[in-house]
């Protein structure tokens, strides 16, 4: 987009509405038509924000004013209204600012009313962004379904630009749903295109996803790597959002790697960008980073304050998916404190808002929580009917990875109660999911308890000198065949070469 300033833009807009006001054929419209054209303007000329005014308050003219030009079909002035740069400290476009304070409804409400009245090249913004607005929701069909859209017009205009974006959303919506592997290789592909085409601000884009993807498979120096190059080009760029990203996720690649100086450095250099940039979802997510580094040293009250500040900025803002994520963490933490009434009290009140918001990932993982809760209050029957039901959405939404969690820790509430059998079904199909897509650290950590276990049943006699890695084809037959029926041969062969390593 043409570097213009948002005075510039909008008086060119109201140039623009003046001169339809003007036009003789309008003399013949509706007096509807010239209200709404006159509101139009009155809004964007006339409308000044309190000074105490919330974000939303201040782009209140922009807003209104492109719905006065929706009621008028005048969907090419609405969308330029759609892409105007805002006097931020980021100057991003209005939708792409919505996104940053994390506006989401009304950024998919702009989205919407333009959809289908423009020419190709604009319809793709529309569903990039709403793509991209759906996934930050965690409604990954609907992101898939409009890909579908989306995929079919980037074959049609042949823009290497949009295959770049296309490729990216593909790529973070296999991550989200624990489809590694190929979140990794749309990753790929969008990097050597960007790389190829010059085009830095989607390499930066395309670095920052790819590290995320490599934590989530636990190869953290390869995480790092990625993320010092996407803070270094973003730095080069003055892309500050990028910036603040990148700080964020080497915050938790160190954490993960057990650096906690490292990772509380990068957390308050990101919590300081993204206050002054008003990133408020930036804020949130740093402020959540620093609590889960003071968790992880066992310094609950710390964590907590963290947390609590964190929720007061998503609720502030209305963005209903972190005040979700922010009351999971203070549920962990209270949990860990052993306050389990108010560790339950929040994890339902988690469950709520994502059952609320449509959330499928968020509700299982709230369901997922609160099995984690009652299993250490030893309400064996309520965690295993929360876990089975954040099991059946994990399987709906096709996330991989939030399965795996599942069996594991069904796996442990059988191995208290006793129920042999159900413990290896578990356990081996957790096994299943991390050797399909990569969780080495996860697979170590299952082959670990089921070594106990075995040691527990069968004795330690079972791993005596003659043992030999063949007998579990026998001993775990009945979960290899479904395993093989579920997975294929491949994943199941693998399986057993896992084990053999237990």
């Amino acid at each position: 987009m043409m570097n213009i300033s948002p005075g510039t833009l909008i008086e060119g807009i109201e140039s623009s509405i003046n001169k339809a006001l003007h036009n003789h054929q309008l003399y013949k419209c509706s007096s509807y038509e010239r209200s709404q054209y006159i509101a139009a303007r009155n809004w964007l000329k006339r409308y000044q924000p309190q000074p105490t005014a919330t974000n939303l308050e201040t782009i209140k003219g922009y807003l209104e004013a492109f719905h006065h030009l929706c009621q008028l079909e005048h969907w090419q002035l609405a969308y330029t209204l759609l892409e105007a740069p805002i006097d931020t400290p980021t100057s991003e476009t209005l939708h792409n600012q919505l996104g940053t304070w994390g506006y989401v409804g009304e950024r998919i409400a702009l989205y919407k009313a333009l959809l289908g009245h423009l020419p190709p090249h604009q319809e793709a913004t529309l569903l990039d962004g709403l793509g991209h607005t759906y996934h930050a929701l965690g409604h990954y069909t609907t992101v898939l379904e409009y890909c579908q859209q989306y995929g079919k017009l980037v074959e049609a205009i042949e823009d290497p630009f949009r295959q770049i974006r296309y490729w990216g959303l593909l790529g973070i919506t296999n991550h989200a749903t624990g489809n590694y592997v190929e979140a990794i290789e749309y990753h790929q592909k969008r990097l050597e295109l960007s790389q190829k085409l010059g085009n830095h601000s989607e390499e930066i884009n395309a670095w920052g996803d790819l590290g995320i993807t490599q934590h989530s498979l636990g190869a953290y120096p390869d995480a790092q790597a990625s993320h010092e190059r996407q803070l270094f080009l973003s730095h080069q760029l003055k892309d500050r959002i990028q910036e603040g990203q990148a700080l964020g996720s080497l915050g938790h690649v160190f954490d993960a790697m057990g650096q906690s100086d490292k990772a509380l450095q990068h957390y308050e250099q990101h919590l300081i960008l993204a206050q002054e940039i008003d990133d408020r979802l930036g804020q949130c997510g740093a402020l959540l980073g620093i609590g889960n580094v003071h968790k992880n040293q066992n310094e609950w009250e710390q964590a907590i304050s963290y947390y609590q500040q964190s929720l007061k900025l998503v609720r502030e803002i209305k963005h209903r998916r972190g005040e979700s994520v922010a009351l999971g963490n203070l549920a962990s933490a209270h949990s860990y404190l052993g306050d389990n009434v108010s560790a339950y009290n929040l994890g339902l009140k988690c469950l709520a808002i994502a059952q609320e918001t449509g959330n499928r990932g968020a509700e299982a993982y709230a369901l997922y929580t609160l099995g984690l809760l009652l299993r250490k209050i030893e309400e064996y029957d309520n965690a295993l009917e929360c876990l089975v039901e954040a099991l059946d959405i994990y399987e709906d939404i096709g996330d991989l990875s939030g399965q795996g969690s599942i069996w594991f820790s069904l796996g442990l509430i059988h191995a208290t109660l006793g129920n042999v059998e159900q413990v290896w079904q578990c356990w081996l199909y957790s096994l299943a999911i991390s050797v399909q897509i990569g969780l080495e650290k996860r697979a170590r950590t299952t082959l670990d308890y089921l070594y106990t276990q075995l040691c527990q049943v069968e004795g330690e006699s079972f791993f005596d000198d003659d043992f030999s890695p063949e007998v579990f084809r026998t001993f775990f037959a009945e979960p290899l065949t479904v395993i093989h029926q579920v997975f294929g041969e491949d994943v199941a062969e693998r399986v057993l070469e896992t084990l053999a390593k237990i």
